[in-house]
């Protein structure tokens, strides 16, 4: 009896603490309620409830100019973009491994661009997930001078989920564009170019990363 008599009281005590405070019912609703996870949700998540999965990365450039201080992109990206999701699935608690590009690139120069070989690799890797990332553009410069940074990205992404047959195995496709930072220009004297390409690559890897697991909405316009 006092255990329901107690269970009675606390709900009036909130509220006549609110009342006190000036609190609309409103507020007491937010107050009493429980938590309600209000994260954006991943256009293709990677994640299933109750199963573990893993996903191998698979990064290439295409048509790219050879100028040194754009080589290798292709590795760096694969390098960030499996750092951003093995931290954001670890804080959504989601069961998902990814396969570590070092071991993915011993594959990647047997491995073509179609479906079938992805799909192969996937198999190879027992991998779940393969997200193919073919590079088509990457500059950090867009003046002939380069006495300013800006950058610019663009790339073609496919995913498969390799427990379907091979004609059925492409799940989710996008082509990915971006400037960095956008609207404006960094002037060279600012930061290096090593430190520009470093940052452009983590907006890049961030950007991706929420295609494929769910992420806080203040950072839906806060990244540069």
């Amino acid at each position: 009896m006092h255990g329901v008599r107690l269970r009675l009281a606390i709900p009036l005590l909130f509220a006549a603490l609110g009342m006190s405070n000036g609190c609309s019912p409103a507020s007491l609703t937010f107050l009493l309620m429980p938590f309600v996870n209000d994260n954006i949700p991943a256009v293709c998540p990677l994640a299933k409830k109750d199963k573990e999965l893993s996903v191998a990365l698979v990064c290439r450039a295409h048509g790219l100019e050879t100028r040194p201080e754009l080589l290798p992109a292709e590795q760096e990206i694969a390098d960030l973009l499996s750092k951003h999701l093995k931290k954001r699935f670890a804080e959504n608690k989601e069961k998902v491994t990814v396969v570590p590009p070092s071991r993915v690139r011993p594959y990647m120069a047997k491995a073509g661009s179609d479906a079938s070989s992805l799909h192969e690799l996937g198999k190879t890797l027992k991998a779940d997930y393969v997200v193919s990332l073919e590079i088509t553009q990457f500059s950090l410069n867009d003046n002939s001078l380069r006495t300013l940074y800006r950058g610019a990205a663009e790339i073609d992404i496919k995913v498969l989920d390799v427990s379907k047959d091979e004609g059925e195995a492409t799940v989710w496709t996008q082509v990915y564009k971006r400037e960095y930072p956008r609207g404006r220009h960094v002037d060279a004297g600012e930061m290096s170019q090593l430190q520009f390409r470093a940052n452009f690559g983590n907006a890049i890897a961030g950007d991706l990363a929420r295609f494929f697991t769910e992420y806080p909405k203040d950072e839906r316009n806060s990244i540069d």
